[in-house]
């Protein structure tokens, strides 16, 4: 067969040889195993690509493997090829010897002979004459491979990991738990964990092998997190729960910490649909609730911590669901995650569970890199040596060592590697450059295979024949793909122009079947068909200009004779087979001569449907689209409002967890593939769409231009998109589109500011010009969108608490359309006003909160007394952030001139509102519900929504000019899963949503300090005895330090503060009541109120900073700010310095603001990193002498001294 393709060398012959060449691995059989061996061994493959995924393909899909195919296949892995052939040849080769002993008999794997498993004894026999013997010779290859050799070692790791079973666990063990003469780097010790999981937990050893890691405090964060992942997927007990909650009580390690307390929640809410996880989920929904009863620490699902969740969606109607599981692992030392994983599974016939895919991607190092091109970019000539002379010289601080680049790509699919490869520091420069290079010529054309989900699930039945479950889906893909330069680049004016051209069509077929087996070896089978195919292709131009920051895409819309399509059809078939091919049943001609042996179930014909339920075939628009069903047996095919009602269930989030917006629209187009793919239906249906041109007056392309545009405005900065959409074809149809923001802000404008821009305003307006088709003449259209939002300009300091006035916030916004191109003139219109506001009597609902009485306290306490704002401390931080919280919003809506259909709409959220509020809606019964005449009927709508936190309710007033309604004590306190509640969501009259979101992901933090006491990145507050000495409180000290900030006490017990940041000293010490002397360079520099000054251009600025600076010096009240932009920002007032920092110096930092690293028992660290007994040793270990006298340097310690817990146990 393989010699009469190949000598077709016409286009059909290399179509099919294409074809050829991705069937022959997915065939099953010896005879095409050895060919694909052959055929890489002769270079056969059009490429290295090919020929790697063929050998990949064949374990997958082989049905009796022999210890021959072994031999042959092991000759694979000395031959010289390619890269990527190299790669796959020895996971390859591991994976078939495993499917060699896996398939020595027709049960599942298991060695333990018993009257269950009367084929036990070949597979011990395969294991310990095969598979051990490959094990061995392999590890003692390993371990004469040098550990820095790291693809080597990754190599045969992959293949450990697909032997799988055996002596795995056994040869693996000393390098997981370290025992090796030379330890292996972290990575390796975590793979080798992955590479033995399930063999550790088939022998029943996953509690003894991988608990002992997991308790180890002093073993390596990742290894432990990895260790207690995988004794999650074994069989852990009551006793290993216990256990990992106890040792969680008092856990050093915040990234095992939130990862273990992640883990219990995602077990806790998800793990219900997974078949073989259910102890893990009763065990973990029991111990939860205590978890959260005795520790105030929470998780967090912050970017760059450890953690791990999944989304999932159940459709217990038809027995399926389906999980997508996601997990970081994080660094101390690193704002970004050093490992990313994510997994998809599928679950069917309530019973079996089978990895999809699984992906892991090791970014190690990214932050330090990115610190690095940061300081290029923006301290190319900054002066470092100053700073580092006194960081590591004079005050012998230890430096912070740079994490080198490491990154690793990991794809597996049933728990199988296909693929895996690291990069180190030079690798991932090149790999990296490749990435974001577009080759300005690129060609691909290729007939593709894939066969997945396949199962095969086997069981007795009650009545003694075996009855067999198989799921499989095979798809094939014609792809055309190529990439040419459509003109040549121009490197002054930096052009970017590419045209694309791409064909695509896909075959797919996918099945499931219930079989039953009778002794005379006659097959009784029910079978769903699923045929699919789908055909789209097309051209793309684009083009970018970046000077003028204009971006330019054409594309081709799909002509009316050669239609973008999706056609699927289903039926399910009764079939009678014997287990010989080619051979004629004879069992049911017996008793029915005219019965056929393959039987098409069907309701008749008379119940078929075949009907257009989308058919627009529009000459305004140019285009078509048709949605038809044929041979439907459906009753949901009967109208058009059962459509929609399926398509409105797949995205609720009743049956998604976490039930939020974003998972019930991500998994509800999983579920809704699930549906399409398994068609749990036994009726026949067939469903066929298309798109492409009009057939009169087409439009064959569209062209889309949009330009750009920053610019400074007065106290402010207006951001603007503009452009043209231009429908082209025999009938030119132009659209212009401009999207237009600005905002306005009277208070500096500094990147690490909390606080809010007093004014935003955002306008959308897209409008299409006249013009004429045939003889029907379109006007010109236009839509616009106004939003604008007010906020308090009253406050002018960096840090206030108005307790006896409300703040409010006023929003204002309106949508118009209509035959015109002026928003103005438009008749149907949308006008929108609302009013939000704090709590009126918001003192007296804070005097029960305890940040607000201690922020109080602190702030008549002799140390804060004398300052006129209050202190930076969390308490007083917590009191604004629930004082300016905005909890009462009053909204008044009218329309005009609303077309039919929109008030309808506007009518049917009324009555489900209503009904799904029922519990809580006062009924006026004496007032009659005015019916609606929808021609002549302009709705206008009042509503009061007010959020009392004391109760935990909301009370919504929703007022029409046909009714009122009021609905009263809505319960909105309760916390949702995984920590979260409506407070979380309401927004602020004061601080920056977008800052906020940095807080909550951990991006950045803050430091605050006064004369008694520090309160630290990490959180944590210790006392200490200030002396007279310059002392550090926080600084980068990397290998480039860019900062460095000290305090020193004052002759009027106040603080005094100095900066050293690019060779330059900037000094602010107080001089009288709310006066100070500011100095830069010696020099000094007077501000007026509300002033900045701008270093190095030394610029004055009252608003509006229009130049770029290096570090800025600001004036507000009695409070200086000084930034360097997105690296720190110190706020001073002379009794307290606050600094914010960049997550670039994640576990950079040193000082007695700690190192910003996420661990808060070992907060106290000197300057060579070693533990200190309290905050006076810090002090006295961070004082920089500089010509004066200071206290002695403590001595270091490796004892862990009394230090705040990270949980309370009560």
């Amino acid at each position: 067969m393989k010699e009469k393709i190949f000598e077709d060398e016409s286009d059909e012959g290399l179509v099919a040889k294409d074809i050829f060449m991705e069937m022959l691995p997915m065939a099953g059989t010896l005879p095409a195993a050895y060919l694909v061996k052959e055929m890489v061994m002769n270079s056969e493959y059009e490429d290295d690509r090919a020929a790697a995924k063929a050998l990949t393909s064949v374990p997958f899909h082989i049905r009796k493997p022999t210890k021959g195919l072994v031999e042959e296949w092991e000759s694979l892995l000395s031959f010289e090829a390619g890269h990527f052939t190299q790669m796959a040849a020895p996971m390859s080769f591991a994976h078939l010897v495993r499917r060699t002993c896996e398939l020595a008999a027709p049960q599942p794997y298991q060695k333990v002979r018993s009257d269950a498993n009367k084929f036990a004894q070949r597979k011990t026999n395969c294991l310990e004459q095969l598979l051990n013997p490959m094990i061995e010779k392999y590890f003692a290859e390993f371990q004469e491979v040098e550990k820095t050799d790291i693809n080597q070692v990754y190599k045969y790791l992959s293949m450990f990991a697909n032997f799988k079973w055996g002596k795995v666990s056994e040869v693996l063990k000393p390098i997981i738990f370290g025992e090796t003469e030379e330890q292996y780097p972290t990575e390796v010790r975590a793979n080798a964990i992955f590479a033995v999981y399930e063999n550790v937990i088939e022998n029943g050893e996953d509690i003894e092998y991988f608990l002992p890691l997991v308790l180890n405090t002093n073993e390596d964060p990742e290894v432990r997190i990895t260790a207690f992942k995988y004794l999650m997927k074994g069989n852990p007990d009551t006793a290993t729960f216990v256990q990992i909650y106890t040792s969680m009580l008092h856990e050093p390690n915040f990234e095992v910490f939130n990862f273990v307390y992640t883990s219990f929640e995602k077990m806790a809410y998800s793990w219900d649909i997974e078949p073989c996880y259910k102890i893990q989920h009763k065990f973990a929904k029991y111990y939860l609730k205590y978890w959260k009863e005795y520790m105030w620490v929470r998780p967090k699902y912050a970017f760059g911590v450890s953690k791990t969740y999944s989304r999932t969606f159940t459709q217990e109607k038809y027995g399926y669901s389906g999980s997508v599981e996601y997990s970081t692992i994080g660094h101390e030392n690193s704002a970004t995650p050093h490992v990313y994983e994510m997994e998809a599974r599928s679950q069917q016939f309530e019973g079996h569970t089978m990895q999809l895919f699984g992906i892991k991607i090791r970014m190690q190092g990214v932050t330090s890199k990115l610190k690095k091109k940061f300081q290029e970019m923006y301290f190319e000539d900054w002066n470092v040596d100053d700073l580092r002379d006194i960081l590591f010289e004079q005050m012998g601080v230890k430096e912070r060592s740079e994490q080198e680049i490491k990154v690793e790509l990991m794809i597996t699919m049933k728990n199988t590697i296909i693929f895996q490869r690291h990069f180190g520091q030079e690798a991932f420069a090149e790999f990296f450059e490749y990435l974001i290079s577009f080759r300005e010529y690129f060609s691909f054309e290729k007939q593709l295979a894939l066969t997945m989900g396949t199962v095969l699930y086997e069981q007795p039945s009650d009545i003694g024949f075996p009855v067999s479950f198989h799921a499989a889906a095979t798809s094939t893909v014609n792809v055309e793909f190529d990439v040419t330069n459509g003109a040549a680049q121009d490197e002054e004016t930096d052009l970017f122009f590419r045209i694309f051209n791409y064909k695509l069509s896909y075959n797919g077929q996918t099945s499931n079947s219930m079989t039953v087996f009778n002794q005379d070896n006659t097959a009784f089978s029910i079978k769903q068909d699923n045929v699919y195919k789908h055909q789209f292709g097309q051209w793309i131009k684009v083009a970018y200009n970046k000077p003028k920051m204009n971006l330019k895409v054409i594309f081709e819309r799909p002509d009316y004779r050669k239609p973008a399509s999706f056609i699927m059809h289903s039926q399910t078939v009764v079939t009678i087979t014997t287990n010989k091919l080619g051979d004629v049943p004879t069992a049911l001609v017996k008793t029915c001569p005219t019965c056929q042996n393959v039987q098409v179930l069907t309701r008749g014909d008379e119940h078929k449907t075949a009907r257009y339920f989308l058919n627009q075939n529009s000459e305004e628009w140019g285009a078509r689209i048709t949605g038809k069903y044929f041979d439907c047996e459906l009753p949901e095919a009967s109208s058009q409002g059962e459509m929609f009602k399926i398509l409105g269930e797949v995205f609720v989030t009743e049956n998604k967890e976490p039930t939020d917006v974003f998972t019930a629209i991500t998994m509800g187009f999983r579920q809704m593939n699930a549906y399409i793919t398994y068609f749990p239906k036994v009726e026949s249906c067939g469903v066929n769409f298309k798109w492409s041109q009009s057939k009169y007056h087409p439009v064959t392309h569209t062209e889309i231009s949009l330009t750009g545009n920053i610019q400074d405005v007065q106290s402010g900065r207006r951001f603007s998109l503009s452009g043209d959409i231009d429908f082209k074809g025999d009938v030119e149809r132009k659209h212009h589109l401009a999207i237009k923001y600005e905002y306005e802000n009277t208070r500096p404008d500094m990147g690490m500011l909390n606080d809010i821009f007093n004014k935003h305003s955002f306008n959308v307006k897209v409008g299409r010009k006249a013009f004429e088709v045939g003889s029907t003449d379109y006007p010109e259209y236009a839509v616009c969108l106004k939003f604008d939002q007010m906020f308090p300009t009253d406050n002018d300091k960096y840090f206030a608490l108005d307790l006896n006035r409300p703040q409010k916030v006023t929003y204002e916004g309106a949508v118009s359309f209509g035959f015109d191109s002026s928003c103005s003139n438009h008749d149907q219109k949308i006008t929108i006003k609302s009013k939000a506001a704090t709590m009126r009597d918001s003192k007296k609902y804070l005097k029960s909160k305890w940040y607000y009485n201690t922020c109080m306290a602190e702030k008549k306490s002799s140390k804060y007394r004398s300052s006129r704002s209050y202190p930076l401390t969390d308490a007083c931080l917590y009191t604004a952030e629930d004082l300016y919280t905005l909890r009462k919003f009053k909204t008044d809506v009218t329309t005009n001139n609303l077309p039919r259909w929109f008030v309808k709409l506007f009518r049917k959220f009324e009555a489900v509102m209503k009904s799904k509020l029922w519990a809580y809606w006062t009924v006026d019964l004496k007032k009659q519900v005015s019916s609606t005449d929808y021609d002549n009927y302009s709705p206008w709508l009042r509503t009061d929504l007010v959020f009392d936190p004391e109760s935990g309710t909301v009370d919504l007033m929703w007022m029409t000019n046909k009714e009122s309604s009021e609905f009263k004590g809505i319960k909105y306190l309760d916390t949702f899963r995984y920590g979260k509640s409506v407070e979380d969501y309401l927004p602020s009259s004061t601080y920056s949503p977008a800052m906020k979101f940095f807080r909550d992901q951990d991006f950045v933090n803050y430091c605050t300090a006064s004369n008694e006491q520090v309160r630290t990145y990490d959180n944590v507050t210790y006392g200490y005895q200030m002396h007279d000495c310059w002392t550090l409180l926080s600084a980068d000290c990397s290998e480039n330090p860019t900062f460095a900030v000290f305090m020193k006490k004052d002759e009027t017990n106040k603080m005094s503060l100095k900066i050293q940041m690019g060779g330059q000293f900037v000094e602010i010490k107080p001089s009288g009541y709310s006066m100070f002397e500011l100095t830069v360079d010696g020099e000094e520099v007077d501000l007026d109120d509300q002033e900045s000054v701008l270093y190095p251009s030394k610029t004055r600025v009252s608003r509006g900073v229009t130049e770029s600076y290096k570090f800025r010096i600001h004036k507000w009240d009695n409070t200086f700010s000084v930034e360097i932009p997105f690296v720190i920002m110190v706020n001073y007032d002379g009794t307290q310095i606050q600094m914010t920092t960049s997550p670039f110096l994640k576990g950079r930092q040193c000082g007695m603001c700690g190192d910003f690293n996420r661990n808060k028992r070992f907060e106290m660290m000197g300057p060579q990193e070693c533990l200190l007994k309290d905050g006076n040793e810090m002090a006295a270990a961070y004082a920089w002498a500089d010509g004066e006298t200071c206290p002695e340097m403590p001595e270091c310690s490796g004892a862990e001294y009394s230090f705040p817990e990270i949980v309370n146990i009560h």
